[in-house]
Order: C-alpha cells, then structure tokens, then sequence
C-alpha cells in the first residue's frame, strides 16, 4: 500500500536585520541566509531546509498607505514536514502596512494615550490629512468622502482592540516568567500610574513584563526599548 502523505504545516520565518531597501535589490537573501530548519534545532538535530517555491505578496513602503509587489521565499524541511514563509523582520503577516507604522501606532495609544482621530499622530507619520474646512470638524472630515486618510480610525481601532485582546491571552504565562526572572536576581519592580482604558491595561502589563525580562537577560543596564517593543508587536502579530 503506498504511505499516507504526512501533511506539511505552515510557518513564517522572521528576519531581523533586513530593510525594505535591501529587499528590494535581493529579495531572495532569506532564501540563502535561512539554511537550516529551527524547529528540527530545537531537538538537537541539524537538517538542512529545501527551496519551497515563492509567492507575491504585497509589501508596505515606508510612506504608510504605499505598497510594492515582491516576491516572499519559501522553505521546506524534510524532517518536520514544516513549510516556511521567510518574511523580513518589517513585514507583518495579513497587514499593508509595516511593523515599525504598526508598533508606533501601538506605542502612542498606550504611552500617550493616543485617539484614534489623533491628527499629530497621522501627521506626525507623513499620512495625508484631510485639508482644513472652516465649515467642518476634524472628525467629521475624516468621514467624508475623497478625504478619508489611510489608514483610517477604524483600522487603528481595529488594531488597539486586535493586540489588547491577545495580550491578555499572553499575559499569565509572561508574568509566569516574569517573577521566575524576579526570583533569580532579577527586578520585580513595574512601573506605575500610567492612564490607559481598561481594555488597555493587559497590554499595558504585558508590555511592561516583556520590558522587564529584556532588561533582565541584557548584558547592560539600557535597553532599546523602542526594538523591545517592536518584538512584542511582531510576536502579538503572528
């Protein structure tokens, strides 16, 4: 009897190090960087990946809104049966727009407590405003039609109700990791007093616990916190 194909999951495969300029020029450097499979690693085995094809995918420029078509490479373990996308670190999976827009976005709403009609932030990002009406609201002309920004209050709303709604899931078991940290010399002290809506506060105390433990594993007293936070925002991604 000929054997059951074992059915191949899929994965992605996140690149640091890479920015959309070099992609650009090579965007088959993943391809020879990724050579050997992580998951097989994990259980002390080295086993070489296969070249898996490619695909299209829509890649966000760094003017937020912008787009270009490249292709992402993809890799196959023979082992594991494991497919691999292999993004670079500033692609988010289903988003348009990058991870460095995403995570500022996500920042201002929990550090500054950012609306999501906040006109400095747009501005502050280069996204076109709607022009000033005398005769209209700030509000009101971001719903009017051949205004509308990209991306829109609504995406950003989406995007504070998406990452608020998984850190809470994230939560336990950071804080699990958090106190072990703690116990074993590491500060248990979080900040305090920070004004966010209560369906913030998850995130507030996610982003504080993964602060933490970044501290806790640095060879240094400083951190880049804005890097820290960039890799919560792609792990809540994925």
């Amino acid at each position: 009897m000929r054997k059951k194909r074992q059915e191949i999951s899929t994965s992605i495969l996140s690149v640091s190090g890479i920015n959309l300029n070099a992609y650009r020029q090579d965007s088959s450097c993943l391809k020879k960087q990724i050579r050997f499979c992580p998951l097989c690693a994990e259980k002390m085995k080295t086993v070489k990946l296969w070249d898996n094809g490619s695909y299209p995918r829509c890649i966000p420029c760094e003017i937020p809104g912008e787009t270009t078509w490249l292709d992402i490479f993809r890799k196959l373990c023979s082992e594991c049966r494991t497919s691999f996308s292999l993004h670079p670190e500033f692609l988010l999976k289903r988003q348009r727009y990058s991870l460095a827009f995403v995570a500022a976005w996500l920042w201002a709403f929990l550090m500054n407590g950012a609306s999501i009609r906040d006109r400095l932030f747009l501005e502050t990002h280069s996204v076109p405003c709607p022009d000033p009406d005398p005769k209209m609201s700030w509000s009101d002309s971001l719903d009017f039609p051949g205004q509308r920004t990209r991306p829109g209050y609504q995406l950003l709303r989406y995007w504070s109700v998406l990452f608020c709604s998984r850190a809470q899931v994230l939560l336990p078991k950071l804080t699990e990791a958090f106190i072990a940290t703690s116990g074993s010399g590491g500060s248990g002290k979080l900040a305090e007093g920070w004004l966010v809506p209560e369906r913030a506060r998850s995130f507030q105390l996610t982003w504080l616990h993964w602060e933490a433990l970044w501290r806790a594993r640095s060879p240094g007293p400083e951190i880049d916190a804005e890097k820290a936070f960039y890799q919560l925002v792609r792990f809540l991604a994925g």
